[in-house]
């Protein structure tokens, strides 16, 4: 028999010729005219018992995932997505349909910063020319702004955006580590207690 996880709720359901067949698949023994209530307890504590000693592997029926399966190189479809990688930096990746693909001359990114998330318009924005072969593009935040999105272009077009990425929210609290732009400008003091280190982790 497949061995299920039943409730208690469940066992009180049952009727007493099914709850002694199903204690009789778990391999308990039930005297005749043993109350229901007690034919219950014994179940639940036979299950709770056997599922602690099942390993999780028994449990989920785990399969090892081949060596050689490879992800698709694209998903037909034009989209950008944008992920925070770290307090100061965005990575940013995206993917074009075959038939956009072939009509293609060049692709830019417009980086726009908000202090509203439903403005529909940013505050500050630039342009980045990407080269046709990359999907994807590491974004250096700046500004004091809270929040950032990236619309996919084609080059030379920017009438009508491709794409557009979600609306991320900048982490607060980190602005006297992320003025810094390299080790040199941490001063002595706080070199001494590590902070070149935890600089380096944060943003590189």
């Amino acid at each position: 028999m497949e061995r299920l996880s039943f409730t208690r709720t469940y066992l009180e359901t049952l009727l007493p010729e099914e709850l002694t067949e199903l204690a009789d698949e778990y391999g308990i023994e039930i005297p005749p005219g043993l109350h229901r209530r007690f034919i219950i307890r014994e179940l639940l504590e036979t299950i709770l018992e056997e599922s602690e000693n099942t390993s999780d592997d028994e449990f989920f029926n785990v399969e090892e995932v081949p060596d050689d399966t490879d992800l698709p190189t694209s998903y037909n479809e034009t989209k950008i997505s944008a992920v925070l990688r770290n307090p100061q930096w965005l990575y940013v990746y995206w993917d074009f349909n075959s038939e956009r693909l072939e009509t293609l001359n060049g692709v830019e990114l417009e980086i726009s910063y908000f202090s509203d998330e439903n403005a529909r318009c940013g505050e500050d924005r630039y342009f980045e020319e990407i080269p046709m072969e990359e999907r994807e593009f590491n974004c250096l935040l700046q500004g004091d702004f809270d929040f950032v999105r990236v619309a996919l272009y084609e080059k030379g077009n920017r009438s009508l955006a491709l794409a557009f990425s979600n609306m991320v929210r900048i982490p607060k609290g980190n602005s006297a580590i992320r003025k810094w732009n390299s080790p040199d400008e941490i001063p002595e003091i706080l070199r001494l207690s590590g902070m070149t280190e935890t600089w380096r982790q944060q943003f590189f």
